[in-house]
C-alpha cells in the first residue's frame, strides 16, 4: 500500500478551511444528460477517465464531481465508496461538510450589506470589535481580502491541542476570536496576505450584528432561500442531514498512523463563519455559477470583489474577497477533518464544476477534490487550466 506524508497540525490546520489505496472505479452517471445540450461522447469519456485518475492517485474512498455547461449541459459522475474500505459507491443527494467554501457565502453576506449601504467596505471594524488592537486600522475589505494582518486561531498550539483531543467539542466565535486576538499581529494591516480563519469568523458576526440575525438564519434568508438550495444548512451541532457519507481523516491521529480514522462527527464550530456550512451536489452546482456570476450583488460590487489581493497574486492565481481566482476560474476549495470540497466557475463561459471528496488526506497531487477539479477543468478548458 503506497502512503503519503501525514501534515502535522500547524500545517493542516493552517490551511484547514481553504483549500490507503485505491478503492473500486465504479462510476455512475446518474444524471442523465439533457436531450438538447448533451456532452460528446468523447468529451464525457474523457472527464471520466480523468475522475478515475484523480481517485485512483488520491486517498479519498470517493469522489463526486459535476462538469456544467451554462444551466442544462451537465456531465456528472461518482467513483469509490461512501465510507473508507466500503463497497457502497455514492450518489448525487449525500450531504457533506464544504469547509472554506462557507467563506464565499459570508462573503457575499457582507457585500450584499454593503449593497443596501448598511456597511462600507473601508469601515473599519472598532465599531464591533473595540477590544481588538489597532481595531480602527483595520476594515472590512482587509477581512475580506486577507489582509488584516490579524493572526488566526489555528495556528495556536493550545487551540489545536484542545481541538484533536475533544473533535466533538462545541466552540463559540467568542472563544476563537481571543485566541486570535491574542496572538501576535502577522504584518501591518493592508500590507500583506495571509490565509485565516478568524477574519471570516469575524465577517459572520459582523452580518449577525447588522442583521440582527444569527448567521444560520441570514444564510437561509439571504442566499440559501433565494437561490433554491434546499439542502444547504449551517448547523451548530454534529449531525449531518440524511443522506450523508462518512468523512476519513488522518488529523489528529499520533505521527507515522497511516490508517485514518472517521471524523465524520467531529464538531465543525470551530469553523463558524469560515467554514461551517453544509450542502450537497446539486446546491452546490446552484452557488458554483452564483458565486461566479455575482448573482445576488450588483454588478459594481461583483467587479469590486474580483479584485485580487495583490499580495496574494502568483502568475493567474489570485485571493479576492472570499474567493480565489485561478486563471480565470472564480471559487474556492473547502477543507474540514474528513472532507474535502471545491465549487469554480468560468465566466466567460459559463462552465461550472464540482468535486466533493470524503477525506481531507491528500497525496503527492495535493488534496483530492482540487486535485480531480484541475485535471477536469483542463479537459473542458485546456487553455484556462487552473
Amino acid at each position: 500500500m503506497h502512503t503519503f506524508p501525514k501534515p502535522n497540525r500547524r500545517q493542516f490546520l493552517a490551511g484547514l478551511l481553504s483549500a490507503g489505496a485505491a478503492l473500486s472505479l465504479n462510476a455512475e452517471s446518474a444524471w442523465a444528460q439533457p436531450p438538447d445540450q448533451p456532452f460528446e461522447p468523447d468529451l464525457a469519456k474523457q472527464l471520466q477517465q480523468a475522475l478515475e485518475l484523480a481517485h485512483q492517485r488520491g486517498r479519498s474512498p470517493g469522489l463526486i464531481a459535476g462538469v456544467w455547461r451554462g444551466q442544462k449541459g451537465i456531465w456528472s459522475s461518482t467513483v469509490g465508496a461512501t465510507t473508507l474500505g466500503g463497497s457502497q459507491r455514492p450518489t448525487f443527494p449525500l450531504h457533506t461538510r464544504v469547509g472554506s467554501i462557507t467563506k464565499t457565502m459570508v462573503g457575499t453576506l457582507i457585500l450584499q450589506l454593503v449593497d443596501e449601504g448598511q456597511i462600507a467596505l473601508d469601515q473599519t471594524v472598532v465599531r464591533w470589535y473595540p477590544e481588538l488592537p489597532r481595531a480602527q486600522e483595520i476594515t472590512v475589505e482587509m477581512l475580506g481580502r486577507m489582509s488584516s494582518g490579524i493572526a488566526s486561531y489555528t495556528f495556536d498550539s493550545n487551540f489545536t491541542d484542545q481541538y484533536f483531543g475533544t473533535p466533538g467539542k462545541a466552540w463559540s466565535e467568542d472563544e476563537l476570536l481571543k485566541i486570535a486576538f491574542a496572538a501576535p499581529r502577522v504584518f501591518e494591516p493592508g500590507k500583506g496576505f495571509q490565509y485565516c480563519n478568524t477574519n471570516f469568523v469575524m465577517l459572520g458576526q459582523i452580518v449577525e450584528k447588522v442583521r440582527g440575525l444569527s448567521l444560520d438564519a441570514a444564510l437561509r434568508k439571504h442566499l440559501f432561500e433565494p437561490l433554491k438550495m434546499t439542502q444547504s444548512s449551517y448547523p451548530a451541532g454534529t449531525d449531518l442531514p440524511a443522506p450523508y457519507w462518512s468523512g476519513c481523516t488522518l488529523q489528529g491521529t499520533p505521527d507515522g498512523t497511516t490508517q485514518p480514522v472517521d471524523a465524520t462527527h467531529w464538531s465543525p464550530t470551530f469553523g463558524a463563519g469560515a467554514g461551517q456550512a453544509i450542502s450537497d451536489f446539486h446546491d452546490l452546482s446552484l452557488w458554483a455559477r452564483a458565486l461566479g456570476r455575482g448573482t445576488t450583488l450588483k454588478p459594481d460590487t461583483q467587479r469590486v470583489r474580483l479584485l485580487p489581493n495583490t499580495y496574494s497574486s502568483k502568475g493567474e492565481r489570485h485571493y479576492c474577497f472570499g474567493v480565489g481566482n485561478e486563471n480565470g476560474w472564480i471559487g474556492h476549495a473547502g477543507t474540514l477533518p474528513g472532507y474535502n470540497t471545491q465549487v469554480s466557475y468560468l465566466p466567460e463561459r459559463d462552465l461550472s464544476i464540482v468535486v466533493m471528496a470524503n477525506t481531507d488526506t491528500g497525496s503527492e497531487h495535493g488534496l483530492p477534490a482540487v486535485d480531480a477539479f484541475q485535471v477536469l477543468a483542463a479537459i473542458i478548458a485546456p487553455d484556462r487550466k487552473p
